[in-house]
């Protein structure tokens, strides 16, 4: 059977509904352009999944992702002035996972790569969903047998049905006692131990997209944005509990990279962990049984990577200015005093020269 991540998103947006439905949602204002920034990049390159493809949002094309207009990577696009497809390349694919992405970059022209000042690397969601979805998805299809013997329906047979089947599982109180053995079967250690393989492969594929990236001999400061966890106000369930440590450690793993002597060059992290940590339910469809981010949500994001962005670009801008000045063999003040010097010891001969010169007359 076919595995469908609309089957674990149904999953992880009924038990985040359930006890949260009667908290009030306030949605933040957006904030304006700033026209300054239009001309501070001269090409960006965005790689990732359905976060940065625009998924859900009004305009949302698998095919084309200059359509939805409210995507972080699109407001970036129109925030510091490019063009889409010639200044500005989004190469980004709804279900993407940290290995799809990598082979992505490989195959993209290497002069776009190059030549992009800002690359956006948007991934890692998709690595916990694929993995938590695989031991979710056969701990229900081990218990489909008690579920049936409990007058639950249980279709596996295309994603709308397989969806229903777990919105049967969630909703009914007869599935209580398998359900908890669904739960319980994705704790135990041979699983866990997916999960921790999981972590350690999307590390490696990270590493691999920098040494790629810098391979193509460029000079871009790459922005690893990482992927929050929609199921943050949730307790007390193990499934929650080991995708909060997926996310946990993914984030670990992409601060220790931007921090190595190895790969931190020009590496920054955006972490979304943390900043969406208690707006969940203001930044998220969650309450439509959609994990992925609203219009506030993506706005949101695009001021956080705006900020990170204008303070790299500042950062490398006077780093290059003091290589410079450290480069060039005398500064201006340097030039100046010996060029007063020399002067001064060209006019002190030609005095001493007319003196001696007089006395001799």
């Amino acid at each position: 059977m076919k595995r469908m991540k609309g089957l674990l998103c149904v999953f992880l947006a009924v038990m985040m509904i359930m006890p949260l439905c009667c908290i009030d949602v306030f949605a933040d204002e957006n904030s304006d352009v700033n026209d300054e920034d239009k001309g501070k990049i001269s090409s960006m390159v965005v790689f990732g999944d359905s976060i940065s493809a625009g998924f859900r949002l009004e305009g949302y094309d698998r095919n084309d992702n200059s359509k939805p207009k409210d995507c972080f990577s699109n407001i970036l696009c129109e925030h510091y002035g490019l063009e889409y497809g010639k200044s500005f390349f989004n190469y980004s694919t709804t279900g993407d996972a940290s290995g799809q992405t990598l082979e992505k970059i490989k195959n993209t022209d290497p002069a776009i790569i190059k030549n992009a000042d800002v690359i956006i690397i948007s991934v890692g969601g998709n690595d916990v969903i694929d993995a938590i979805e695989i031991a979710l998805y056969q701990a229900i299809i081990d218990e489909t047998e008690n579920f049936n013997k409990l007058g639950i329906k249980t279709d596996f047979s295309n994603p709308v049905a397989s969806e229903g089947t777990v919105l049967n599982v969630l909703t009914d109180p007869r599935a209580k006692e398998p359900l908890g053995r669904v739960i319980q079967k994705c704790n135990e250690s041979s699983v866990q131990n997916s999960f921790s393989d999981t972590v350690l492969k999307y590390e490696a594929n990270i590493k691999e997209i920098v040494a790629y990236i810098r391979e193509t001999d460029s000079d871009a400061e790459i922005f690893l944005v990482t992927p929050y966890d929609p199921t943050s106000m949730i307790t007390g369930n193990s499934i929650v509990e080991s995708i909060n440590k997926m996310l946990t450690d993914i984030k670990q793993k992409s601060s220790e990279l931007a921090e190595s002597n190895e790969y931190g060059y020009g590496l920054n992290v955006v972490d979304l962990l943390t900043e969406f940590k208690d707006n969940t339910l203001v930044w998220t469809n969650a309450l439509t049984f959609d994990i992925h981010p609203n219009k506030d949500g993506h706005q949101h994001i695009s001021e956080m990577l705006i900020k990170e962005i204008n303070d790299s670009l500042d950062k490398k801008e006077i780093a290059n200015q003091a290589k410079s000045d450290k480069q060039a063999p005398y500064s201006d003040t340097v030039v100046y005093i010996i060029f007063g010097i020399a002067c001064a010891s060209v006019a002190a001969i030609v005095i001493h020269t007319l003196v001696t010169h007089k006395k001799k007359s």
